[in-house]
C-alpha cells in the first residue's frame, strides 16, 4: 500500500464511521478532513477535528508507518507544528510535538473493507492502474478526457466564485478580492493567500489606502511576517504600522510556516506576491459601475 492511497481514504472519507478511537483511547469525530496539499508541508490543511468534545482546528499529516514522522524529519519543520491529528496505517511509535503527544488515528481496523480491496484491484504490484495499457496509443480517448477534465475544471471555478459570493452575503467587492488572493497564491500558496483574506476584509485595506506603508503593513503583519527583531529601518517602519493597525483592527496574524518558498520561483515568492498585492490595492477600487 501507498502513502498516496492513504490520501485518497482520507480525502474521500472511507471509513466504517465518522467516530473513531485515537491510539491513546481517546474518542474522535472527524468534522472535515481539510484541504488536500499536494505541494509541501502537511499532508491536508485547515482540517477539523472534535476529540474528546473538544474541537481542534489545524493541519492533518498521514503516513504509512507513524515512526516516518522522525523518519522525514518533521521533528525538525516548523510547517508541522500545527499538526492536530497524525492518520497513519499502522502505530508503530508515539508522536510528539514540544513534548506533547500527537493525537494519532491508525487507519488499519477502520477504513471500510470494499475500500482494501479496490485498492488491491485497482492496482498492481507496480503501483499502476490496470487499465494503463488499454488506454496509451488511443489519442481521442485521451483528448476526451481532457475536454471533460477541462471543462469540470470551468465548472468546479465557476461554483466557487458563487460560493464566495454567498458566503460574503453577495458582496462583490469582498468576493473579487477572496477569489484575487487565492489566485496570487498560484498553486503552492494558494491555502495560505485564502486563509489571509479570511482574516484580512478587503474593506480594512481600503480605509487604509490612502497610505501604501500602512496598507503593506497589513498585508505582511497578517500574513505573520513582521514577527522578528531587526536594524532595518523600512521593515521596523512597517513593523510599527502593524502593530498599531493590529490593534485598531482586533486581527491577528497567520503562522508564517504556512508559507511556502520551496520549489517555488523568486518572482512568485509569496512577499514578492504580497508587494504587488499592496500595490493593486492601492490603484485598483474595485468599482462595479
Amino acid at each position: 500500500m501507498k502513502e498516496e492511497y492513504l490520501h485518497y481514504v482520507w480525502k474521500n472519507k472511507k471509513l466504517k464511521s465518522e467516530y473513531v478511537h485515537l491510539t491513546n483511547g481517546s474518542t474522535a469525530k472527524i468534522i472535515d478532513v481539510g484541504w488536500h496539499n499536494l505541494e509541501s508541508g502537511p499532508d491536508f490543511f485547515s482540517g477539523s477535528v472534535k476529540i474528546d468534545g473538544v474541537l481542534w482546528t489545524g493541519n492533518i499529516e498521514l503516513h504509512l508507518k507513524s515512526s516516518d514522522w522522525y523518519a522525514h524529519g518533521h521533528q525538525h519543520d516548523k510547517a508541522y507544528d500545527n499538526v492536530i491529528l497524525h492518520v497513519v496505517y499502522e502505530h508503530n511509535k508515539t508522536v510528539f510535538i514540544d513534548g506533547r503527544e500527537l493525537p494519532t488515528l491508525e487507519l488499519k481496523e477502520v477504513i471500510h473493507d470494499l475500500t482494501i480491496d479496490s485498492n488491491d484491484y485497482f492496482f498492481n504490484d507496480n503501483g499502476k492502474p490496470f487499465c494503463l495499457n488499454s488506454v496509451q496509443g488511443e489519442p481521442a480517448v485521451i483528448q476526451d478526457q481532457l475536454n471533460e477534465a477541462l471543462f469540470q475544471r470551468i465548472h468546479r471555478n465557476s461554483e466557487s466564485v458563487l460560493a464566495q459570493l454567498h458566503e460574503n452575503w453577495h458582496d462583490r467587492r469582498e468576493a473579487l478580492f477572496q477569489c484575487l488572493l487565492q489566485a496570487f497564491g498560484t498553486s503552492v500558496n494558494k491555502l495560505p493567500f485564502q486563509e489571509l483574506a479570511q482574516r484580512l476584509s478587503w474593506y480594512v485595506l481600503q480605509k487604509e489606502s490612502w497610505d501604501s506603508q500602512r496598507v503593506e503593513a497589513l498585508l505582511f503583519g497578517v500574513a505573520g511576517f513582521l514577527e522578528e527583531d531587526t536594524s532595518d529601518n523600512y521593515y521596523n517602519e512597517l513593523k510599527m504600522n502593524w502593530l498599531l493597525l493590529k490593534n485598531k483592527y482586533r486581527i491577528s496574524s497567520m503562522n508564517v510556516s504556512s508559507w511556502k518558498f520551496g520549489g517555488v520561483r523568486p518572482h512568485n515568492f509569496p512577499t514578492v506576491r504580497l508587494a504587488q498585492l499592496a500595490q493593486i490595492i492601492g490603484h485598483w477600487k474595485f468599482d462595479f459601475g
